[in-house]
């Protein structure tokens, strides 16, 4: 019985070991070797975000999602989320190739409070506005018989409308009863006529309003023989300062016409000693010897345009250096050509007082494009002086300068190609010629006659090879 089951064993080892194909082959060899199964290369992405200037950069597996950044922060500003053109990122979505996010924000608005106290027994107001915008300056407060100076902040300085505000503010009225006033014929302005604060204060600053109404002029004498003021703040609401305002006031030396000024009196800054002075655009009228005895006077910086409510002796028996800010094309008038491409200069302005300017530099553009003739006419009896006419100008009509007496010198460029004429222009001595006269009439440069009926040649300076 035990060798029964002996044998037994030994045939199922055996059927056993040729299941095995190793074990037991119909040919009695070794298998091939069978190739490893590949291992999967996983792709992967990179994820940019972008905050300005500072971008940081993730890697995220195709078919992963991108994890979402801590909110970054920014003074002033909310945080709206990262966008993909434009198109707020959905952080769900499968990361398929690269990408750039790009952080968005918008202006946070915050409320700030101005508090106006009138400093007149009423109570103070508050107007809230956006921060980092302006405040609009209101009404004028009211306080008898007493001027008023303007909305000052807390450090005693006189605030400027235009500040944008950024936190809660405090302006306070400021007041004085230094100056006599008066009121004007129907009742809606007063005029300075007087000062009677300390005769020691170097420093007067000028009310803007007087009993709730504006302050619109300085009247005649008002401040003169103010002999220790210095410095003086006239306000944007002054039109008008009259005869003498400041005229004896000798130590002034600091005062700002403010661009409200519509008239300035004669010798209203007589004897004063400031060196530069500007004068605005808006001045249409001006006294004689403005600026008399001023001794120290160097340079008037003007904006205006002389006219003919400027008198001739505005500026007395001494001239001071005049540097004129206007724009040179204001003084005329244009026409454009046939052909569209360039103007001509057509006649000058009818108001403008042409003794007064002693140079002029003709413009070379006008509604950018070129100037480049001068019509008959144009400068006709004008009191100009000297002409510069710069290149660029070909044509110069025979009768544009006709009876320019005081016409004095002349700068002819070299574009002008013909010849051009100066009738009646008996006291022009110098022509400058930048252009080529040699097939011009000889007597071109004739400017007039004597008393002897002799004809009168200006003088001409061949500046060709100059």
């Amino acid at each position: 019985m035990k060798k029964s089951i002996k044998v037994l064993a030994m045939a199922v080892a055996c059927a056993a070991a040729c299941a095995l194909p190793t074990a037991c082959n119909s040919d009695n060899k070794q298998p091939e070797n069978q190739p490893d199964t590949p291992e999967v290369q996983r792709q992967e992405f990179t994820v940019t975000f972008r905050n300005g200037d500072n971008v940081t950069r993730e890697q995220v597996e195709s078919g992963a999602t991108v994890t979402r950044p801590n909110n970054p922060s920014k003074d002033g500003h909310r945080f709206l989320g990262w966008y993909l053109n434009n198109i707020e990122y959905n952080f769900t979505t499968p990361i398929t190739g690269n990408l750039v996010l790009e952080a968005k924000w918008e202006v946070e608005i915050t409320t700030c409070n101005v508090t106006f106290n009138p400093n007149n027994e009423t109570e103070s107001t508050i107007t809230e506005v956006d921060s980092g915008s302006t405040v609009t300056e209101p009404a004028d407060p009211i306080k008898t018989d007493s001027g008023f100076l303007g909305w000052y902040d807390e450090d005693g300085n006189l605030f400027d409308f235009t500040t944008t505000i950024n936190s809660d503010i405090t302006l306070h009225a400021e007041w004085t009863e230094d100056f006599t006033c008066e009121i004007n014929g129907n009742e809606t302005a007063f005029t300075i006529t007087g000062y009677t604060g300390d005769a020691t204060n170097t420093n007067i600053v000028l009310p803007k309003s007087y009993n709730g109404k504006p302050v619109t002029a300085i009247g005649d004498s008002a401040f003169s023989d103010c002999m220790e003021v210095e410095s003086v703040v006239i306000p944007n609401t002054v039109t008008s300062i009259g005869d003498f305002a400041f005229c004896y006031c000798y130590s002034l030396e600091n005062i700002e016409i403010p661009d409200s000024v519509t008239s300035i009196g004669i010798q209203a800054f007589g004897s004063c000693i400031f060196t530069t002075i500007n004068i605005p655009s808006s001045v249409e009228s001006m006294g004689g010897g403005i600026f008399y005895d001023c001794w120290n006077l160097t340079t008037i910086y003007c904006n205006a345009i002389p006219n003919e409510n400027w008198d001739d002796d505005w500026l007395d028996d001494r001239y001071p250096e005049v540097v004129w800010g206007f724009d040179m094309v204001d003084l005329f008038d244009y026409e454009l050509n046939q052909d569209g491409e360039s103007y001509n200069i057509t006649n000058t302005k009818s108001d403008i007082n042409w003794n007064l300017i002693e140079e002029v530099t003709l413009p070379t553009q006008y509604n950018g494009k070129p100037i480049t003739e001068i019509f008959n006419y144009t400068f006709e009896g004008s009191g100009i002086k000297s002409v510069i006419i710069p290149e660029g100008y070909t044509h110069i009509s025979s009768d544009a300068f006709i009876y320019c007496h005081d016409l004095e010198s002349i700068t002819i460029p070299s574009t002008v190609t013909e010849e051009c004429g100066f009738t009646d222009c008996e006291n022009l001595k110098t022509i400058y010629c930048y252009a080529d006269t040699t097939d011009w009439d000889e007597n071109w440069n004739q400017v007039g006659y004597d008393d002897k009926d002799e004809p009168i040649y200006a003088e001409v300076i061949d500046m060709r090879n100059s």
